[in-house]
């Protein structure tokens, strides 16, 4: 039970940082393709796998 509060707790925290760090790479690299909707698809993109890496290792 505690794990798993620390697990919930060390997703809050580290998924905004991943985030942001993913979202800058694409800012830097792809700056002159990135569209509203393609941005969308890719941000749920690595949400997704974010979440199945976490679950996986869990």
């Amino acid at each position: 039970m505690i794990s798993l509060f620390i697990y919930i707790l060390s997703l809050i925290i580290f998924i905004p940082f991943i985030i942001a760090n993913e979202c800058r790479d694409l800012t830097l690299v792809h700056l002159s393709s990135l569209r509203i909707g393609g941005s969308l698809n890719l941000f749920e993109l690595n949400y997704t796998s974010l979440i199945t890496v976490h679950s996986a290792s869990f």
